[in-house]
């Protein structure tokens, strides 16, 4: 995995003044490594670069403004930061993959341009689109289904040699919450 001079140092101070950190890095096996005397939790920062997300939507679908929050998540001390282009809130229209790399590959180079040093993650869950960002400068894929909406996600992942964080939902965006089945509660 790439990373500020080998490794994202996530530096802080301790109590003689001194410098101590966790190094985030790539492992050998390209799983993502958390190390050094004070490891602690990673932070990743989330930003959306799309019109209706349902944390931040529109807030910075401009490159300029989701650049300057990159470096404003780097500046609060984010260990990495995740973008993506395609909404995942329920109820989200799935948009076509070249309009999702449109979104975000602008603001991934734009961003390395600007000097923003923490890794960057690309949320998606489309092969074409994280060969893209890592190209751009992404250092990981986030994805959202886990590989299975993409049969080629896994394979572009090990080609490409960058970590892949695995999550789980059921359907995608437009269909998951009718998938939903919790047990009924009753108020209390």
């Amino acid at each position: 995995m790439r990373r500020r001079s080998g490794g994202a140092p996530a530096a802080h101070s301790g109590e003689g003044g001194e410098t101590v950190g966790t190094e985030v890095d790539g492992g050998e096996d390209g799983a993502l490594v958390v190390s050094g005397p004070q490891a602690r939790t990673v932070v990743m920062g989330i930003l959306n670069v799309t019109p209706d997300s349902f944390s931040d939507g529109n807030k910075f679908f401009d490159p300029a403004a989701a650049v300057g929050r990159m470096l404003a998540l780097e500046a609060a001390g984010v260990d990495v930061i995740d973008i993506g282009g395609q909404s995942t809130r329920p109820n989200a229209h799935v948009i076509e993959a070249e309009l999702e790399a449109a979104r975000v590959v602008p603001v991934i180079e734009a961003a390395r341009k600007a000097g923003v040093k923490a890794p960057i993650s690309i949320d998606t869950f489309r092969a074409s689109v994280a060969r893209a960002a890592v190209a751009a400068g992404a250092d990981m894929i986030n994805d959202v289904s886990g590989g299975l909406l993409d049969d080629e996600m896994l394979r572009t992942a090990a080609d490409l040699g960058v970590p892949i964080c695995l999550m789980h939902y059921r359907g995608d965006p437009s269909t998951m919450v009718c998938r939903l089945s919790l047990p009924s509660r009753p108020n209390p």
